[in-house]
């Protein structure tokens, strides 16, 4: 992160080693994920520090964000969030997170008022995309937004005129997409 901090996403949850000072290097630091002793850590998928200085962390339980304060705020479907499995993250632009979860896509912004994110649109097959399941996030120099899905491809133009699918029939060899 911008103070030097390094974030380890790994399957049993995720570390960091800030800097020390003197010869001390770097300890790791476990970062609560569940908000319970008795639950395993959960394998973390993404990370993210965004304008703010918020680190956000896409894991298999959820979305979870660590504020600046250095506390911990977890989310889930019960949230708003479409699916549980998040393993993607990205932001664009300042401000709105874009949240690649197994059961869509989620746009949201951070209200600090309130410390909660507030879900803009959840976006899936319905919509347009090759499947729900959402692997990767990429936003191009043009303006496009891309999605890496289970079943392909998809672009989101500059224009927001609507996704753009591209699958094995756009030749593509095969359809899972990271």
């Amino acid at each position: 992160d911008d103070s030097g901090t390094i974030w380890a996403g790994t399957d049993s949850g995720v570390f960091r080693l800030p800097v020390r000072g003197g010869s001390g290097g770097r300890v790791a630091e476990s970062v609560d994920l569940t908000g319970s002793v008795d639950t395993p850590q959960p394998r973390v998928n993404a990370l993210l520090q965004d304008h703010a200085r918020r680190v956000w962390i896409g894991a298999s339980n959820g979305l979870c964000v660590r504020l600046p304060d250095g506390r911990n705020l977890r989310f889930s479907p019960r949230d708003g969030l479409p699916g549980g499995f998040v393993a993607a993250l990205l932001e664009y632009p300042a401000g709105r997170l874009w949240v690649g979860t197994s059961a869509g896509l989620s746009v949201l912004h951070f209200d600090s008022a309130t410390s909660r994110p507030i879900m803009e649109r959840t976006y899936g097959a319905r919509d347009g995309l090759p499947d729900a399941s959402i692997r990767s996030l990429f936003h191009s120099a043009g303006g496009s937004l891309w999605i890496g899905t289970q079943a392909g491809v998809a672009e989101l133009p500059a224009s927001g005129a609507g996704w753009h699918p591209y699958g094995v029939a756009n030749g593509l060899p095969g359809g899972d997409v990271d």
